[in-house]
């Protein structure tokens, strides 16, 4: 059983036509929103790489300074902002004759901030602890 086609119809109808648009406009608005939230994303993760790389290196360079020279500061790189705070902190350690001696460390806390496109505030933070050479 053949179904009987009609030679006639020439074109596309409006409501074709419409459907049609709609489904490309729909598949378009899907894309320029994935492609928005993948932008911000990279952006996010491209400040976020910045202030850890100026944290480690932050700290890299007060591990190699002399213990005494270890010390608070500031400073602002373009949007990031990089604090170091040293805290003093002694500790009492008996030693195997059974003698006690103070021991004084520094806890050293790098702390760099930024805001984010949406004007955020984010941070990371780096902590470490240093003992003087006897």
């Amino acid at each position: 059983m053949h179904l009987p086609i009609k030679v006639n119809q020439k074109g596309v109808t409006i409501l074709e036509a419409v459907v049609a648009m709609t489904v490309i406009m729909v598949s378009m608005l899907a894309y320029i929103r994935l492609t928005g939230i993948s932008i911000a994303s990279t952006t996010f993760d491209t400040d976020e790489m910045v202030a850890i790389n100026l944290g480690s290196n932050q700290m890299d360079l007060l591990s190699q300074l002399n213990y005494t020279d270890v010390v608070s500061s500031s400073e602002q790189i373009d949007k990031y902002s990089c604090v170091t705070t040293v805290e003093t902190i002694s500790r009492n350690v008996t030693k195997s004759s059974g003698s006690t001696l103070t021991v004084a460390t520094k806890r050293v806390t790098v702390t760099v901030s930024w805001k984010d496109q949406t004007a955020k505030q984010r941070h990371v933070d780096f902590l470490k602890e240093l003992v003087p050479y006897y």
